[in-house]
């Protein structure tokens, strides 16, 4: 048969409860009626009324500290709760990875590799066995499936294009053997820039569910650029970024899965060798509401290195001081990052200081005031293979 099964049962749920309580004050109205044409209390009425609006199949009232501890060790020592983010030192300073119903964003200038990290992290996630869905707005479909080649494949993404078909099937054909046997996928969608919101996503899902398929993790190409099922065409940027984050975070928590996605920074930003507040473009809000905020600095003297640095900004997950910068290593050819030696993150961490205390010169910064990098301590770009 083909006929058409609706899965959405949070959908069903909703809507029956919403016809039950319109019933209920249906039925209040008719009850009251007579009494308030009598001159009785208003709070009697009032009462009726109320008690009519709390229908709700759900019969808790919140997370019990006392009869809920079990639910909440459970919740700390499993591992399928997390995702992991596929890099040692990310994962280390998450404890493990990102979790369901939140919203995680990197911080970046323009070149300095948003989509690089996300699609590196899309496909080895898919390749761990994490079922994907990546949402872009900005790079067409078939770039950021170009990427992700380059990357499965250990390919330079310039030669992609002079490969035979037989090379490409047979490279291809072996790496996405092996994410299938484990499970995992990553599906592509692209959307025209500034014209998809939540509400698009969120009925993408209920049809993916239809077809079988539960995402365990979703990324946003990137915040800027989607729209707002809330915001008027008169609302200014903050208010309308902060709209966008907050509709966002709803949608994680609403499927239950991380969302990760990306901003620009401001003008000062494209050039700063350290990253924070400040430096997030268009709207404050949009930081009140993420769940993780890191920043991604590339100068050209780390990309000639194979450097990244990762600025810890803001985090739910744990302390951000804890490793508040760490390097990672970045195979720009191949669109792929790499772990490093945890030597080189202590080093970096130990003597790059993220802010210069006042009339004091920072780690980074030369007898003229100039801000410079001394990457003596992060040794050689070679992956480490452990």
């Amino acid at each position: 048969s083909n006929a058409y099964n609706v899965t959405d049962n949070d959908w069903l749920i909703g809507h029956t409860e919403k016809y039950i309580r319109r019933r209920r004050v249906s039925l209040a109205f008719e009850k009251t009626y007579g009494s308030f044409e009598k001159g009785e209390s208003f709070d009697d009425i009032a009462n009726v009324f109320q008690d009519a609006l709390t229908f709700s199949f759900d019969n808790t009232i919140g997370h019990s500290f006392i009869n809920d501890a079990g639910l909440r060790h459970e919740y700390y020592t499993a591992d399928h709760v997390r995702v992991s983010l596929m890099l040692n030192m990310m994962d280390k300073v998450t404890g493990g990875g990102v979790t369901g119903g939140t919203l995680n964003c990197y911080l970046a200038g323009t070149g300095a590799g948003k989509s690089l990290v996300m699609c590196d992290q899309a496909a080895k996630m898919g390749m761990a066995g994490y079922k994907v869905l990546y949402l872009t707005l900005e790079m067409a479909e078939m770039l950021l499936a170009q990427r992700m080649d380059a990357n499965l494949m250990d390919v330079d993404i310039n030669k992609i294009k002079y490969m035979s078909k037989e090379e490409y099937y047979t490279k291809i054909t072996e790496a996405t053997k092996k994410m299938a046997l484990r499970g995992g996928d990553v599906v592509v969608k692209q959307y025209p820039t500034s014209s998809a919101h939540a509400g698009h996503f969120h009925n993408l899902l209920i049809e993916a569910r239809n077809k079988g398929i539960e995402f365990d993790v979703i990324f946003v190409d990137y915040i800027n650029i989607c729209a707002s099922n809330r915001s008027r065409p008169s609302d200014n940027s903050y208010t309308r970024i902060k709209n966008i984050a907050e509709e966002l975070r709803a949608l994680a928590v609403m499927w239950d899965v991380p969302i990760i996605t990306a901003t620009q920074t401001n003008k000062e930003g494209q050039t700063s060798s350290d990253l924070d507040f400040g430096d997030v473009s268009e709207s404050h809000g949009l930081a009140a509401t993420l769940d993780l905020l890191w920043g991604l600095i590339a100068t050209e003297e780390m990309k000639a290195m194979g450097r990244m640095m990762i600025r810890q900004i803001k985090s739910r997950y744990g302390d951000v001081d804890y490793y508040k910068r760490f390097p990672v290593g970045v195979e720009r050819a191949k669109m792929r990052l790499f772990n490093l030696k945890e030597g080189e993150a202590n080093a970096a961490n130990q003597t790059q200081a993220a802010k210069a205390e006042p009339n004091k010169k920072s780690a980074i910064e030369d007898n003229a005031g100039n801000v410079t990098l001394d990457f003596s301590v992060l040794g050689s770009s070679i992956p480490d293979k452990k």
